[in-house]
């Protein structure tokens, strides 16, 4: 059971930025399985996480708009990703880029240590969002105004990055947010190795641009998982692109101490 929730405190909850933790949910969002950095991060033991609702670790800052939008996409069938301030049981904050797809019986979140400068903005328009939510809480429509409200905030934010729609903002976020991991570890003196080097890669049909689709990586690795959203072979704007990386463009990485 979910022990009473610590006040929200200004204060980050450290981990480290190769660490990627996950959760299963039902599809009701009540959680089936974590692992060991998810429960550790979480500030909560296994026994409390373990059938309690996923929103144990909300944090009060978060708009109710961004989750009515993940789950909008979930209940539809769409993967989606989005960044989610989190609260740990003693009140600290922790920020992560959540990837959360369908599964058979509910919902895979896989996160990650944001590492992008696009996380500044999303930042400042969750602030922007959950005051125009606050502002209208007295309403009698259980809040559908403020979440409409907030909604127009976020939609405007992310025209003005260039992003015309969520669809595209999910896809420049991973786009941003794997390179930027990729920047850091190696500003650390850490060797980066693609999970699927391009001689690696599974043999099979590539689509039109010569990828192979993310649904062949999943089915023919069953040891590893690809974090992409089924649309993830569509291409990033060319203004969002960086330098190349060899492999799979969007395969997540894994690290190891410098020789």
């Amino acid at each position: 059971m979910k022990s009473p929730a610590a006040p929200p405190l200004d204060e980050p909850r450290k981990f480290e930025i190769d660490e990627m933790f996950f959760s299963t949910t039902d599809r009701r969002g009540v959680i089936q399985l974590g692992n060991e950095i998810f429960v550790r991060v979480s500030g909560y033991s296994e026994a409390q996480l373990i059938g309690s609702a996923h929103n144990i670790i909300r944090h009060p800052d978060m708009p109710r708009a961004a989750f009515r939008l993940v789950w909008s996409r979930l209940l539809a069938g769409q993967p989606v990703v989005a960044y989610v301030k989190n609260c740990a049981a003693d009140g600290r904050y922790y920020w992560v880029v959540a990837l959360i797809t369908p599964i058979a019986g509910g919902f895979l979140s896989i996160r990650f240590k944001p590492a992008a400068s696009l996380h500044d903005v999303v930042q400042k328009a969750y602030a922007d969002m959950r005051a125009a939510e606050r502002a209208l809480e007295g309403e009698s429509d259980g809040g559908r105004r403020g979440m409409d409200a907030a909604d127009e905030i976020l939609a405007a934010a992310l025209r003005a990055y260039g992003c015309a729609d969520y669809e595209t903002f999910m896809r420049v976020v991973l786009h941003q947010e794997l390179r930027g991991r990729d920047e850091q570890l190696q500003r650390e003196g850490r060797r980066i190795i693609p999970l699927w080097p391009t001689d690696a890669l599974p043999a099979g049909p590539a689509g039109k641009n010569g990828r192979v689709p993310a649904r062949g990586l999943r089915r023919r690795t069953p040891g590893h998982l690809a974090i992409l959203p089924r649309r993830a072979t569509r291409p990033v704007p060319s203004r969002f692109r960086g330098p190349k990386r060899p492999g799979f463009r969007l395969c997540p990485i894994a690290s190891l101490p410098a020789r």
